[in-house]
C-alpha cells in the first residue's frame, strides 16, 4: 500500500512502499531510504551522467569523473578528504553503468551527517584546480590500459558499441588517449553541472531509522550548483542513439596480460546479444527467468562445483562440450532498453564450433524445458533477489540505480509475485520477440571465419524457425 503525505522545510511529498520510503524535495532530487535494522548506514549519491550522454568535447568526462572524488575539490582537500574516509571505515566506491553513476559510502550510523558532508565535496563540487584535473586524466588512462588486458571487458565494450552504433550507450568507458587530451578542465564542469542537478540525482540510504529528519539533513547538505540549476531551463540536448544492433569483431589471438591469478589466456570470446527491456517493463520477470533458467558458467569455477549446475547451459553445453571453457547468460539493465543474450569463450581453435553451439542455444531458449525446469528457475530467482537485496552494498545500489534509471523500485513481496506468475506460454511470446529484434554480435579473438552479419541473423531466425514449426 502507498502512504502519502505533505511534510514541510523542504520535502514535498513522501511514499511508503514496504520496507522503502522514498520522497521528493523541493530541490527535485529524490531520497530513497529503508531501516535494515544494522548499525551501518550505507549512503550513495547518483546521478544520471555517463558515457550515454557525452558528445564532441566531453568525451572521457565521466570516466575522469570516476578518479576525481578522492582529489582535492572546492570543499575539502586530499588530506581531509583522506582523514573523513579513515574516521568513517574507509569504506567508499564509484560506479558507472553507462548512464548512471554513483559515489557510496559504508559508515557508523552516528556519522550520517559527515557523510552527507563528504559525498557533497566529492561528487559535488569536484576540482577547479588544472593541476589535479591532469593527475585525474592520468589515472584515467592507466586504468584504461588495464582494461585493454581484460579480454572479457573489451568484449563487452565491443557489444556495445555495435549495439547502439558507437553512440549513447555504445560510447566507451573508457575513453581514448586522443579523446582525453581533448578534454578541458572547462568542458568537464560544464557537462558535470548540467548532468548533475537535483532533479536528474537521487540520495539513497540504509540503516536510517527517521527518514525525514534524513531528508531535510540531505536538503541542506547536498549544495548542488545554483548555474547548473539554472541552466537545466534550457532543455537537455536530445541524445537519441536508440538500440540498433549490428557486428564487431577485433582479430587478437595473442594472449593479454593476465590480471588474475589461474584466468584463461589463449581464448576467443564471443557474445550474442537480443534487445532487452527496462525493469518497469510488464515482462522484467519473464527476462529475468529466462536468465536463471539458462545461467551457464566455466568449465572450472573456483568456488567449487555445484553452483548453477542443473541450468540449462550447464546441462546442454558445460557437460556436453570438452572443448569450451564457458557460457553463461547475461542480462544489462538501461532506461529503454537492455540486453540478454550469451557471452562465451572458447580456445581459438574452437571458435566455430562456439559459433554453432551459440546459434543453437539463442534460437531454442524455450526448448528443452519443462515445468519442472521453469519452476526451479522462478524459485531461484526469487532467493537470489531476496538474498542479494540482504546485502548491503547490493541493496544501496538496487534502491539508487532503479529509482533513478527506471523511476521503479522492487521490493521482497513483488519479487515473489513476479517469479511466480512466469508461465511457459509467456517465456514463449518473450522468446518469439526476441528473434525479431536486431541481434548483437561480438568477437574478441579468433575471426577470420566469422560470418557476415547477415549470415548470422538469417542463420539464427532459420534455427528458431525449425524448432517452432507447428
Amino acid at each position: 500500500m502507498f502512504r502519502s503525505s505533505r511534510l514541510a522545510r523542504g520535502v514535498v511529498e513522501t511514499v511508503t512502499r514496504e520496507n522503502l520510503t522514498v520522497s521528493r524535495l523541493t530541490s527535485g532530487l529524490r531520497v530513497i531510504t529503508c531501516d535494515d535494522g544494522n548499525g551501518i548506514t550505507g549512503m550513495g549519491l547518483f546521478s544520471l551522467i555517463g558515457p550515454k550522454f557525452e558528445e564532441a568535447g566531453s568525451f572521457g568526462a565521466s570516466a575522469v569523473l570516476e578518479s576525481l572524488p578522492l582529489r582535492s575539490n572546492e570543499k575539502m582537500s586530499n588530506t581531509e578528504i583522506s582523514q573523513s574516509l579513515g574516521i568513517l571505515g574507509n569504506a567508499y566506491k564509484v560506479t558507472n553503468n553507462r548512464e548512471a553513476m554513483s559515489v557510496m559510502l559504508m559508515l557508523p550510523r552516528y556519522h550520517q551527517r559527515e557523510g552527507l558532508d563528504l559525498l557533497n565535496g566529492m561528487w559535488l563540487h569536484p576540482t577547479q584546480s588544472k593541476e589535479e584535473f591532469a593527475i585525474a586524466k592520468e589515472q584515467t588512462m592507466q586504468r584504461g590500459s588495464l582494461l585493454s588486458r581484460d579480454a572479457t571487458s573489451m568484449l563487452f565494450e565491443m557489444v556495445h558499441k555495435a549495439g547502439w552504433g558507437g553512440r549513447g550507450l555504445g560510447n566507451p568507458l573508457c575513453p581514448s588517449e586522443q579523446q582525453l587530451e581533448q578534454l578541458s578542465l572547462e568542458s568537464f564542469h560544464s557537462f558535470h553541472k548540467h548532468y548533475t542537478r537535483p532533479e536528474r540525482s537521487v540520495l539513497a540510504a540504509t540503516g536510517v531509522a527517521d527518514h525525514k529528519a534524513f531528508a531535510l539533513e540531505a536538503e541542506s547538505r547536498l549544495q548542488f550548483d545554483e548555474a547548473g540549476a539554472a541552466d537545466s531551463k534550457c532543455a537537455t540536448p536530445s541524445l537519441v542513439a536508440p538500440y540498433t544492433g549490428g557486428c564487431e569483431y577485433v582479430q587478437n589471438t595473442t594472449a593479454p596480460e593476465s590480471m588474475n591469478k589461474f584466468q584463461e589466456k589463449n581464448l576467443s570470446h564471443m557474445g550474442m546479444f537480443f534487445q532487452g527491456i527496462p525493469m518497469a517493463h510488464p515482462d522484467y520477470y519473464t527476462f529475468s527467468v529466462i536468465q536463471t533458467l539458462l545461467g551457464g558458467g566455466t568449465s572450472f569455477s573456483s568456488g567449487g562445483p555445484g553452483k548453477g549446475m542443473h541450468t540449462k547451459l550447464f546441462r546442454e553445453v558445460l557437460n556436453r562440450e570438452p572443448n569450451l571453457h564457458g557460457m553463461e547468460c547475461i542480462t544489462a539493465w538501461y532506461s529503454d532498453g537492455g540486453l540478454l543474450g550469451l557471452y562465451g569463450s572458447a580456445p581459438h581453435e574452437n571458435v566455430k564450433k562456439l559459433l554453432q553451439i551459440m546459434i543453437y542455444q539463442g534460437s531454442s531458449i524455450s526448448q528443452r524445458v519443462t515445468a519442472d525446469h521453469l519452476e526451479m528457475a522462478k524459485n531461484q530467482l526469487s532467493s537470489q533477489l531476496i538474498l542479494l537485496g540482504e546485502g548491503r552494498e547490493q541493496l544501496l545500489n538496487d534502491m539508487g540505480f532503479n529509482l533513478l534509471v527506471h523511476n521503479h523500485t522492487i521490493t521482497p513481496q513483488e519479487t515473489i509475485r513476479g517469479s511466480a506468475q512466469v508461465t511457459m506460454e509467456g517465456l514463449r511470446h518473450v522468446c518469439s520477440q526476441l528473434i525479431e529484434r536486431p541481434v548483437t554480435f561480438a568477437v574478441y579473438g579468433e575471426t577470420k571465419e566469422m560470418p557476415e552479419y547477415s549470415q548470422l541473423t538469417e542463420a539464427l531466425k532459420k534455427s528458431y524457425t525449425s524448432f517452432n514449426k507447428k
